[in-house]
């Protein structure tokens, strides 16, 4: 019934939202107009703490006396997430405002311990986790790790099942359903994440587009184009047709020119797998867990000869960052995948006048669409050394239910859809971009399957290799099914 409640109050936020946005005229003229940079002019007067944001946690009073909460954290989180401070920011704002609520509410002392952790450095974390549990020392309660970490965390034994401990409340809409449902493999769950984390929000991946590009163009309104469910891979290489141009006629594709869309090579091509509602791993009808039928099969073959052909030889090019960045806000090119993030970091200082939509879906069949996160987002697990396990666990439910109602509405309702974006139609791109992320059990995996869970579909489409997508999913299914058997024997085992 609670998450019935919380569907129902953000469906009456949707609703207004769409109702708040006037929708063009039937002339001529006024259908591919976008709406400009004056459009909206102020920020909302209020904190974003309106429904559903409102939603309280079950906490009761408690008091720890002034406990050290003790994290180890990986210090490469690009979005304040840890020890932040009131520095004039709106996010780092928020995120202090929370840390101090949480620090109040239970008379503890959070305690942030910065550690190498990222993609390069995930050994080091793991090892520095380990050495806390072997030795005894108990000197971290609470993993804050990079998101491909919080797996192999769990396969080694050193984090608890998160659903034997008191304070934890799941059904709470700061706690992602399709995570926490993936996640819990054999009736345990070892890491979590959600509104705890404002990397989560910061790293979806989005499309962004040039909107004096669309009207100068006479281009359909992208906008209006999702809203119908119209928005798919087709549409987008129908739309961009034709826009390669050699601009600096050295007879090359290579960065200096003009696309229809730019994706970066290593990281943003994996969006489009699974924004077309495709999946690497599920759990099967006993929970155990299996290769997706959607993996490797037909649709995702057709997906893949697609977009091979449009970035190999057609309207798309497959650059790097800050490069395709600039050319981006330079004119040369009318979409770009990139981090929902980079509206404030990027795109917001720049003079580009430019919208936000999601990444396509696959085809007008597909219900709805799917919003893909990098992995540089947290993952929470509590340590099996954690001095006082009580404490730890509602300090995370404590961080997570402030920070729903008070950094994910700074970084979605203030940031996001208004300081850095302009006009009524972004503000609903950002609800339709939150509502519809969703995980795979193959990327959260992915470092104990040799990284094969998004390395495989990625390859294929950077290395023009579409005709060879059957015959090296064959080569590789074994192995897979090996890492899996893996994986579940650890769960089974009581790790």
């Amino acid at each position: 019934m609670k998450r019935i409640a919380f569907l129902l109050a953000a469906l009456v936020l949707t609703t207004a939202l769409f109702t708040g946005c006037s929708k063009p005229s039937d002339s001529e003229d006024e259908t591919t107009t976008l709406p400009g940079a004056d459009d909206i002019t102020e920020e909302p007067t209020d904190s974003g703490t309106t429904a559903p944001y409102s939603v309280e946690d079950s906490l009761p009073e408690l008091d720890f006396g002034g406990l050290e909460v003790s994290f180890l954290n990986w210090q490469e989180a690009l979005c304040p997430e840890f020890g932040a401070e009131n520095s004039g920011d709106i996010i780092s704002n928020a995120v202090y405002t929370r840390n101090i609520t949480t620090e109040e509410r239970l008379k503890i002392k959070l305690v942030f311990n910065d550690t190498a952790g990222n993609n390069e450095n995930m050994n080091n974390y793991i090892q520095t986790a380990a050495n806390d549990i072997m030795s005894g020392s108990a000197q971290y309660d609470i993993f804050a790790s990079y998101s491909m970490c919080g797996a192999t965390l769990a396969i080694n034994g050193y984090t608890l099942d998160l659903l034997t401990q008191e304070y934890l409340d799941f059904e709470k809409p700061w706690w992602p359903e399709n995570l926490i449902g993936q996640a819990t493999i054999n009736n345990k769950l070892y890491f979590c994440s959600g509104d705890i984390s404002t990397n989560m929000l910061y790293y979806m991946f989005v499309m962004f587009f040039n909107r004096d590009t669309i009207n100068a163009r006479g281009l359909e309104n992208p906008y209006e184009l999702v809203e119908s469910g119209k928005w798919t891979v087709d549409k987008m290489i129908e739309m961009t047709q034709g826009m390669y141009e050699d601009k600096n006629q050295n007879g090359a594709r290579d960065e200096e020119d003009n696309y229809g869309v730019r994706a970066v090579t290593n990281v943003w091509t994996d969006s489009f797998f699974f924004a077309s509602g495709l999946s690497t791993i599920e759990q099967d009808s006993n929970g155990r867990l299996v290769i997706s039928d959607t993996w490797c099969s037909e649709k995702s073959q057709n997906l893949l000869t697609k977009l091979c052909a449009y970035f190999a030889n057609g309207d798309g090019f497959l650059g790097s960052g800050n490069a395709s960045r600039t050319q981006f806000t330079g004119g040369n090119s009318l979409f770009i995948i990139d981090s929902a993030g980079s509206a404030k970091d990027h795109y917001a200082q720049s003079s580009v006048n430019f919208g936000v939509v999601p990444v396509p879906k696959y085809d007008e069949e597909q219900e709805k669409y799917y919003t893909t996160l990098g992995f540089t987002y947290t993952m929470y697990s509590l340590s099996k050394a954690a001095s006082d396990k009580s404490a730890a666990a509602a300090t995370i439910e404590c961080l997570a239910s402030e920070g729903y109602r008070t950094t994910t509405p700074a970084i979605f309702e203030q940031a996001f859809k208004y300081k850095y974006s302009t006009g009524e139609e972004n503000v609903v791109m950002w609800g339709i971009i939150k509502n519809s992320v969703s995980f795979d059990l193959g990327r959260i995996f992915t470092t104990s399957m040799n990284k094969l869970t998004y390395s495989l579909f990625r390859n294929a489409l950077t290395n023009n290799q579409a005709d060879k997508w059957f015959s090296t999913f064959a080569q590789n299914e074994k192995a897979l099914n090996t890492y899996l058997e893996a994986i579940m024997k650890s769960f089974e085992s009581g790790n």
